[in-house]
């Protein structure tokens, strides 16, 4: 029985009733917290549909505050970070380590932060300690235990939407429009206001004053799309002015996707260099060092994989081939065996012709 915080009557109101997390994203989770001895804490990147939270990568907080009881996350820095998630996808919740030995029950602290959250609308969220996990939703002021199963993340597509401005909106794979219609009706505002906020307009000063019937051009911020270093199917979006180099741009992404200080990133034309513009970079896909290496680490994994597949379909010829050769021996013998069965009736035959004619 899923442990239960309010009215048992409103039981039946909880909308979300399960969460699922791809598993590699779950063991990172796990492998961090075994990292520290203080707290630890994420958000989850995901969506949530059909009654379920589906959890698709993490990014662990930008840290105000640590302690073996309480992680508190640096609020100058986590609008940085819930601007980067990318469209169709959503922070649908959090994710933190209770220390070793102790249950993985939300206490007061987590309590209060459950229900700020759920002033945004329906969440998830997950405590763990050691291995044992726990998720919690929230109905009004009530908290819910609901379940949680890990399994390998459903395909992730993409698509380009041609509006006033581009979108790259990611959903699931297979959903229809009906749902692309609701995720737009959530996105369209916020990705406008991303997009365009602060409002610049092209060769206008902010004091200068507003001529008659002329048309004003907006300045649109450059999107600089960098590979999620966890996943390999979607990217998170950083948004830069004109003007800015990579070297002003990088420190924001290394600590948004809480890469290390030395990380090196590239693009399909190789390694980015810090005095490189930004507006050079629209367009491209930018990949942390670490993302790379998993990239090849797959490809490297799938070409063993199919070379054992290989090295087992010849073994099964070569297996058939011997039983092959095996009948074809005995079929040989066996015919042996007949024409000097058919050779002796024969003999017999005319021995006894030949006793008959005398």
């Amino acid at each position: 029985m899923p442990w239960f915080l309010g009215d048992k009557n409103d039981e039946e109101e909880f909308y979300l009733q399960q969460v699922i997390m791809d598993s590699k994203i779950l063991q990172k989770a796990l492998r961090r917290g075994r990292e520290e001895e203080t707290e630890v804490g994420f958000y989850m990147i995901g969506l949530i549909k059909n009654r379920q939270a589906h959890v698709y990568d993490i990014l662990e907080f930008p840290y105000l505050e640590r302690s073996g009881a309480s992680v508190v996350s640096n609020p100058e820095k986590k609008g940085s970070l819930f601007n980067s998630v990318p469209a169709g996808l959503e922070v649908i919740g959090i994710m933190h380590k209770h220390p070793s030995g102790m249950a993985p029950s939300f206490s007061s602290i987590d309590k209060r932060t459950f229900l700020e959250w759920s002033k945004s609308g329906t969440k998830a969220h997950i405590i763990f300690s050691d291995s044992e996990i726990r998720a919690y939703t929230v109905k009004g002021k009530n908290i819910r235990e609901i379940g949680f199963k890990t399994e390998e993340i459903d395909e992730i597509s993409s698509l380009m939407l041609d509006l006033p401005i581009t979108i790259k909106l990611f959903y699931p794979t297979n959903s229809r429009i009906l749902d692309l219609v609701q995720t737009l009706e959530k996105t369209v505002k916020t990705e406008t206001l991303k997009r365009f906020s602060p409002v610049r307009f092209k060769k206008k000063q902010i004091m200068e004053n507003i001529s008659g019937d002329e048309t004003l051009d907006m300045e649109t911020r450059n999107i600089v799309h960098v590979a999620s270093p966890n996943q390999t199917q979607f990217t998170y979006r950083f948004f830069a002015t004109e003007g800015i180099t990579f070297q002003d741009l990088k420190g924001k992404i290394r600590s948004t996707l809480s890469l290390d200080e030395d990380t090196e990133f590239y693009t399909e034309e190789g390694r980015i260099l810090d005095k490189t513009p930004v507006s050079k970079l629209t367009g491209h896909v930018i990949y942390p060092k670490t993302h790379i290496r998993d990239l090849i680490t797959q490809e490297v994994t799938k070409q063993m994989k199919e070379a054992e597949e290989a090295v087992s379909l010849k073994e099964m010829v070569d297996q058939l081939s011997e039983e092959v050769h095996a009948i074809k021996s005995e079929i040989e013998a066996l015919t042996a065996k007949l024409k000097k069965v058919g050779k002796m009736e024969q003999l017999e035959k005319e021995n006894e012709e030949k006793k008959g004619e005398e």
